[in-house]
């Protein structure tokens, strides 16, 4: 449906009266079909389950310590106030 809708844009900006639809913040706009889904290369498909759940372990902890030192900051500011 949405490329579809690209390929009429895409002949409209060709005539020769609508040479302004050809470009979008300067850039010339090219129509092409999306990849495939089973083209795509998936990054995280090899890592193990086991690794997987060791990074999202970092990452709520960096979270925490983040907003734990926000709240922190936040809460002093407002006491000296």
């Amino acid at each position: 449906m949405g490329k579809d809708r690209a390929d009429i844009y895409d002949d409209i900006a060709k005539l020769e009266r609508n040479k302004e639809l050809n470009e979008f913040l300067g850039d010339k706009i090219k129509v092409k079909p999306a990849s495939e889904p089973s083209d795509i290369i998936w990054e995280n498909r090899k890592l193990s389950k086991k690794l997987r759940t060791t990074r999202k372990g970092f990452t709520a902890l960096i979270l925490v310590a983040v907003l734990s030192a926000s709240f922190t900051i936040i809460f002093l500011g407002s006491k000296k106030t």
